[in-house]
């Protein structure tokens, strides 16, 4: 006697006690709680380019530290710029998109991608588009009057600029330093030189006038010399004196 094998319910048994499938049935229901890039920019998932574009100004105004003082407002611009950097270039949203949609349908049933499975845990872009390097250069004209170190007419500059920027300062630092050291040396070398000049007319007169009037004359001149100094010296020091006095 033969008996019908139910294939058709074994199959459906083995495909509600897989693992494999029940990981993926686990996975994609976890993928509807998560927000994706089209939820944080409040936009359908079949957009045009310029649908995007306009969430992303009106929300990246809405949500930016310097307007909004809300303590969630940082993460929030976060999550907007990240949105956009993915959703605003064609490559990457493909790639998103595909990560959203990780199986197809083929006959009834689901067949696994397994291009989406490698890549959705791996590609998480943290690209800000205000930095100079990770910026899309179509949205230059949006980004040009933004004042982006906090002072208004200071527009953004790539961080080679501000490198380049920062050594000449330092270069042109150490020559002035280097002049001014020179300089400063110069001068006290020249009134070294003069005051060595001076001091040797000084002797070389003295030596002539003990030529002239020996060495006798010389001496009484030197006294003479000496007590009026002293004389001199005496009578400031008086002048001094009385006039602390009174």
């Amino acid at each position: 006697m033969f008996f019908a094998i139910p294939f058709d319910k074994i199959f459906v048994n083995f495909r509600k006690c897989n693992p494999f499938i029940c990981t993926r049935q686990f996975q994609r229901s976890n993928i509807s709680f998560i927000r994706t890039h089209y939820d944080i920019l409040n936009i359908k998932k079949g957009c045009t380019h310029e649908e995007i574009k306009n969430a992303f100004i009106t929300l990246s105004k809405k949500y930016h530290p310097d307007v909004n003082k809300n303590a969630n407002a940082h993460s929030e611009y976060t999550k907007i710029l990240e949105a956009y950097n993915v959703l605003g270039k064609t490559e990457s949203r493909r790639l998103y998109d595909l990560q959203l949609n990780p199986s197809v349908s083929v006959g009834g049933y689901n067949v696994h991608s397994d291009f989406a499975d490698h890549n959705f845990t791996r590609y998480r872009p943290r690209k800000d588009p205000n930095f100079w390097e990770n910026r899309d250069r179509t949205q230059d004209s949006f980004f040009k009057n933004k004042p982006y170190y906090g002072i208004e007419g200071i527009p953004k500059v790539s961080n080679g600029i501000i490198a380049w920027a920062c050594i000449l300062i330092a270069v042109l630092g150490v020559g002035f330093q280097a002049y001014l050291i020179k300089h400063a040396m110069t001068l006290r070398r020249d009134k070294l030189i003069l005051q060595s000049a001076t001091n040797e007319l000084l002797l070389t007169n003295l030596r002539n006038q003990a030529e002239q009037n020996g060495n006798k004359k010389q001496i009484e001149l030197l006294t003479e010399k000496f007590k009026e100094n002293e004389w001199t010296y005496n009578d400031e020091f008086l002048d001094v004196g009385d006039s602390k006095a009174s």
